[in-house]
């Protein structure tokens, strides 16, 4: 047999094997399987009485739901993994709600609209912490850019603020965004302890921010993973805005997330594909970014990549 063959064959079985895996964790979800392992490891068979199931048919899928993220085998017990832990319980559906109305987005372009988009967002902020450090790191923050007034747009659970703060005691971090918004950021800015670095502004960046006013300017003004969630003429609207908030030779950096990068090639193209199917945004086109900001006044601009998972999120950089 030839490589190309055994190749072909390999590849074939590995197709098999992601879409037995994802119906398996689909149907555990569905049945209460994921759910139940959330309160402790429990046997095949106490998950089949618990949940009248049939115990040869879960006897099945159990070995095939090790194989995936979720779930892991401890003897005759099984358990959910710590990723799976770190899922809300309604998002264990794994995108089945609105994926199923993709067939109808491709016919019309219509948005799947489950109304979850916003809160399934701001569960997943976490994963962006390695991201904020090393925007951080390539900032530079702490030593030749010390001590700044920051403001924080859409900050979210300020996952980006409350580390600025935390890694330059001399700075000054405003958080900006909409009131339930901001109660997250409090929890966070609560377990750091830099509540006394921290000042907060209740608006909603999307529809209030055109009318606010602040004494003192920024220094530095942070867009995270907000940028692709607009369109071009919202992006610019906020951008001239911003402008008017720096200092002369002040920065705008956007974070967030850009097509491009070769090893998050997959990644790009699933969020994409999610994107367009719940919103209206689109991930960021670093050169169109980099053309709006300079039609919204900005000089300089730079753009360089954040090296870490999902090699997804880069750093935008405009001076004033």
């Amino acid at each position: 047999m030839s490589d190309l063959q055994e190749r072909t064959i390999n590849g074939l079985y590995q197709l098999k094997q992601r879409n037995a895996a994802w119906h398996s964790l689909r149907a555990a979800a569905e049945v209460g399987i994921l759910q139940a392992l959330s309160d402790g490891q429990k046997s095949a068979t106490e998950l089949a009485k618990s949940l009248s199931l049939d115990l040869a048919s879960v006897q099945r899928l159990m070995p095939v739901l090790v194989q995936t993220e979720m779930v892991d085998q401890f003897g005759e017990d099984f358990a959910l993994t710590t990723l799976a832990r770190l899922v809300p319980a309604q998002f264990l559906d794994f995108g089945e709600s609105y994926f199923r109305q993709l067939v109808h987005h491709l016919k019309t372009g219509a948005i799947a609209d489950n109304g979850l988009w916003e809160e399934e967002l701001a569960s997943r902020e976490w994963t962006m912490t390695p991201a904020a450090l090393n925007a951080l790191k390539g900032l530079d923050v702490g030593r030749t850019r010390k001590g700044l007034r920051v403001l924080e747009v859409g900050c979210g659970s300020a996952v980006f603020g409350v580390a600025f703060a935390h890694r330059d005691p001399e700075s000054k971090v405003t958080l900006l965004d909409t009131a339930s918004q901001l109660a997250r950021a409090k929890e966070t800015v609560d377990s750091v302890g830099v509540g006394d670095r921290i000042e907060w502004c209740e608006c909603d960046p999307l529809t209030e921010l055109d009318s606010l006013q602040f004494e003192n300017d920024f220094d530095l003004i942070v867009l995270t993973n907000l940028v692709h969630q607009l369109n071009v003429m919202q992006q610019e609207a906020i951008y001239m805005k911003l402008r008017e908030l720096l200092v002369k030779n002040g920065e705008l950096a956007i974070v967030d997330a850009f097509p491009g990068h070769e090893k998050g090639d997959v990644n790009a193209a699933v969020y994409q594909l999610e994107v367009g199917l719940r919103s209206e945004g689109q991930l960021c086109d670093a050169q169109r970014i980099e053309y709006s900001l300079k039609a919204s006044g900005f000089l300089q601009v730079q753009f360089a990549w954040l090296p870490c998972e999902p090699h997804l999120y880069g750093l935008m950089l405009a001076t004033r």
